[in-house]
């Protein structure tokens, strides 16, 4: 349950931010965007190490088009940044915050780290549990035992035995005595 938890997780966060980041790894013509105006913009903090930022925009000279939101996943925390909007110029429908295309590398880093090393913790509790299900499998694999090596147990047939002392049964095996 808990694994199942992980992936929606993962797979929330892998949709979410990650259109808004090759959008911006695409595009290098940012200019301010004054025509825009900006409605909201917050960040969140998680755990000391990770922050999600997200901004709510809406185009003025378009009242008609709903409210647009940007959302960005970053180390550290843009807290206190001014959340400047910009746009490309060839393309003004690419929107996004001067801060998010200064920080690429650290926004980058952020998305890999954070979806490729609970991704291979998954990848590692499934072949564990794969491999912890198939022990039965796994016996098949195992060689059964050879058989015993026949001129290893003719040796051993072979070798003298002690003559009986005392009160001891006699043992079968090779004569010891002449026979007359």
């Amino acid at each position: 349950m808990a694994t199942l938890g992980f992936c929606v997780l993962l797979g929330f966060m892998v949709y979410w931010h990650l259109p808004n980041l090759w959008t911006d790894l695409r595009t290098s013509d940012w200019q301010p965007a004054f025509g825009l105006k900006l409605d909201e913009a917050k960040c969140t903090r998680h755990f000391f190490v990770a922050s999600t930022c997200s901004i709510k925009y809406s185009d003025p000279v378009k009242p008609e088009q709903r409210q647009k939101s940007l959302s960005y996943l970053t180390f550290g925390g843009w807290g206190g940044e001014q959340a400047l909007l910009v746009q490309s110029a060839s393309n003004p429908d690419r929107v996004s915050i001067a801060i998010a295309t200064k920080a690429l590398i650290g926004r980058t880093l952020a998305m890999l780290v954070l979806t490729i090393i609970p991704l291979l913790l998954l990848l590692a509790v499934f072949a564990k549990r794969m491999l912890a299900s198939g022990d039965d499998d796994a016996a098949s694999f195992v060689q059964p035992n050879p058989e015993p090596n026949p001129a290893r147990t003719a040796e051993v047939t072979r070798r003298p035995t002690m003559p009986p002392t005392g009160n001891a049964p006699p043992t079968f095996g090779r004569r010891t005595t002449p026979v007359r």
